[in-house]
C-alpha cells in the first residue's frame, strides 16, 4: 500500500498527535504504521 503525504508526515511526527479523517481514510493504517516506527522498548 502507498502511504499519502499526510500518512507520512503523521508516522513522523513527534510528540502527542491527533488524527481526525473520515470513514476509510486510512487511519488504522497509519496508527499501525506509526507504531512500527517507534522503536521498541
Amino acid at each position: 500500500m502507498q502511504l499519502t503525504s499526510e500518512q507520512i508526515d503523521i508516522i513522523n511526527s513527534t510528540g502527542n498527535i491527533k488524527i481526525n479523517a473520515v470513514a476509510g481514510s486510512g487511519k488504522t493504517t497509519t496508527i499501525i504504521e506509526y507504531a512500527r516506527s517507534r522503536p521498541k522498548e
